[in-house]
């Protein structure tokens, strides 16, 4: 008798212990689309949109998308391709995001180090010549 009981208890608490594994491992899983969707909305934020934002956007469903960002939602964005076609993608139908823009503190960087080249090449042509 004292088995049969144990049997049971023991039945019981694996079959809750599946339940509640399966459970977590679905909210995991719900949390790891949420978070990739948020890095993807940050990535295309970062790029902002205007023709010079140039991007190619691998989907889920193993297709590409290549253009640039016209529109930035809330929890999607439009790429127009070289033909004029427009797609509207959800953050979370993206899985990899490649884009070409860089941001204006790039630019003043890359500004500011050419300027300095000039200036030490203009300096060391005055050393030269005394």
């Amino acid at each position: 008798m004292m088995k049969k009981i144990i049997s049971i208890l023991l039945l019981a608490v694996t079959f809750n212990t599946a339940v509640i594994q399966g459970s977590f491992a679905q909210s995991s899983s719900d949390r790891d689309v949420q978070e990739h969707a948020e890095k993807i909305e940050k990535a295309i934020r970062k790029l902002r949109s205007g023709t010079d934002s140039k991007v190619t956007v691998n989907l889920w469903n193993k297709s590409k998308v290549k253009g640039y960002v016209s529109d930035i939602d809330d929890d999607s964005f439009t790429v127009v391709e070289k033909n004029g076609n427009s797609s509207t993608i959800k953050f979370t139908e993206a899985k990899k995001v490649k884009g070409k823009n860089l941001p204006a503190g790039v630019w003043i960087a890359i500004g500011a180090g050419a300027g300095m080249l000039v200036f030490a090449v203009a300096i060391l042509y005055a050393i030269s010549k005394n």
